[in-house]
């Protein structure tokens, strides 16, 4: 009687430890399942694209800068300006290469750039102030100061010291021309300051010739 006793309690508590393991499969937790931010629909996706057309407008922007240079709507120091701003596209475009390859977003951001320096270049080169003038027309009074010089020293209506002192003037607007020229071209600003200087030699040379006093 004992032994089946102590059976029966062994068998209640081995049923007991069994149904202790059971495990319940618990309920999926969909709490904050629609709370959820869609990220993979917002950020830009990470992956190769093609940079042939940005290779391709670097090197445009390259040639439209040498040729400013050399039909002279740029200036030097315009020229060193713009291939600046190039050079820093470049190093940007190596930078987010790195790691070879380069996203969407940063393809975009490369097109953004070109097209502010394409505005640069085009707003530098049709700049009427720096833009390469012709100045035949002030070689042309300087020629014409001179024989006004020459006639009033020949006619007695100019003084010897008076002639010298046009001369000096005249001397320095050749001077100043000379000068303006030295990177190989004259801007529209220097040029009206040339024509502001023989304007002013004009009227010199009008006052001494037609001073009664000095006559």
């Amino acid at each position: 009687m004992k032994r089946f006793i102590n059976f029966t309690l062994i068998l209640v508590f081995f049923l007991f430890g069994i149904n202790g393991c059971v495990v319940t499969p618990s309920a999926p937790d969909t709490r904050y399942e629609n709370d959820r931010p869609s990220y993979d629909r917002e950020r830009s996706r990470d992956y190769a694209v093609d940079i042939s057309d940005i290779k391709q407008r670097i090197a445009e922007m390259d040639q439209r800068i040498d040729q400013g240079l050399r039909n002279g709507t740029l200036t030097r120091e315009e020229g060193q300006k713009l291939r600046f701003e190039l050079h820093k596209i470049r190093d940007d475009a190596s930078r987010m290469q790195r790691d070879g390859r380069l996203t969407m977003r940063e393809k975009d951001r490369l097109h953004f750039e070109l097209d502010r320096l394409k505005k640069d270049i085009y707003r530098e080169a049709r700049d009427d102030d720096r833009r390469q003038v012709d100045i035949s027309d002030i070689k042309q009074r300087i020629a014409e100061m001179d024989q006004r010089i020459d006639q009033g020293l020949r006619n007695r209506t100019l003084s010897r010291e008076e002639g010298q002192k046009l001369r000096f003037e005249l001397h320095k607007i050749r001077d100043d021309a000379s000068r303006m020229q030295r990177d190989g071209r004259l801007t529209m600003m220097e040029k009206n300051k040339l024509n502001a200087e023989l304007d002013r030699l004009k009227k010199d040379i009008y006052r001494e010739r037609h001073d009664r006093d000095k006559r």
